[in-house]
């Protein structure tokens, strides 16, 4: 009976040690940290659909997604993003075409 408390606390403290160090994990495989905010931007997709230029902003974005711009090369859109500013980076959400007017 003693073995098996032993046993159960020893697991119970194995797993308080090794949760606390286990963060989130973002899609590229590394850890993700709290700069990303989830925006949307008006802007122009690159006919390569590889960068977004914001119009507000006159900003070039890296696609870390280029397969949800699919379709919309060289199109002025809406996209809804998480951004990371200290990369240059936007993972796009949603995207909708929208006129210029």
């Amino acid at each position: 009976m003693k073995r098996i408390i032993v046993i159960s606390l020893t697991a119970v403290l194995v797993m308080f040690a090794v949760c606390p160090t286990q963060g989130t994990m973002n899609q590229a495989g590394t850890k993700s940290d709290n700069s990303q905010k989830t925006v949307s931007i008006s802007g122009k997709v690159s006919h390569d659909g590889k960068t977004f230029k914001s119009d507000n902003q006159v900003k070039n974005w890296t696609v870390s997604n280029p397969d949800a711009l699919q379709g919309y090369e060289g199109q002025h859109v809406m996209v809804t993003a998480h951004t990371s500013a200290d990369q240059k980076e936007i993972y796009i959400v949603s995207v909708k075409s929208v006129g210029r007017e």
